[in-house]
């Protein structure tokens, strides 16, 4: 037998073992219920650790802090949000930030990876004396979508009462290799 005939038949060996071994790592882990056996079997619980991306902003001397209700969230949670709002100044004032919670597909089967998109915004508005502290809580209503990257953040709102793009440039992103 040739040496490169040998090297390819110990390569194919290994390879079949290795996808043996995987095969039964994959079934042993597996939850089913056999005939006979209780068919209220368990799902399995999927943990979701959302990032803040922007957990506080400061606009116009005030400052604003963004704060999850829970670190990890099963996949039927629904996510509620503190914003809290502090005024320092000695002047009272009108704020307003924009809530923003992000979504981004993990199964992407692309080059780049996918970008992220708005699963829920909501604008809160404070009107905050001389000095005064206030917080509002922001209930999304939405659950946390399986197989998605969750970033939750704040942003500036503009005169025309649209969202600056602040909390975009602050979500985590690939670098382009081009």
């Amino acid at each position: 037998m040739t040496p490169f005939l040998k090297n390819t038949l110990s390569m194919l060996g290994i390879a079949a073992l290795t996808m043996a071994t995987t095969l039964v790592a994959v079934n042993s882990s597996s939850v089913s219920a056999a005939e006979g056996e209780d068919k209220n079997v368990e799902a399995v619980k999927v943990e979701i650790k959302p990032v803040l991306a922007q957990a506080s902003l400061d606009i116009d001397n005030c400052t604003f802090t963004l704060k999850m209700d829970k670190e990890v969230y099963s996949g039927d949670d629904k996510p509620v949000l503190t914003v809290e709002a502090t005024n320092p100044g000695k002047e009272s004032v009108t704020r307003s930030v924009v809530v923003t919670m992000y979504g981004r597909d993990l199964n992407s089967r692309g080059r780049m990876p996918s970008i992220a998109m708005p699963l829920f915004t909501k604008t809160v508005e404070f009107t905050l004396a001389a000095g005064e502290t206030k917080s509002t809580t922001v209930e999304t209503g939405r659950t946390m979508p399986a197989a998605q990257a969750i970033s939750m953040g704040m942003g500036k709102v503009n005169p025309n009462g649209e969202a600056f793009d602040e909390i975009e440039k602050a979500l985590p992103r690939a670098k382009s290799v081009n």
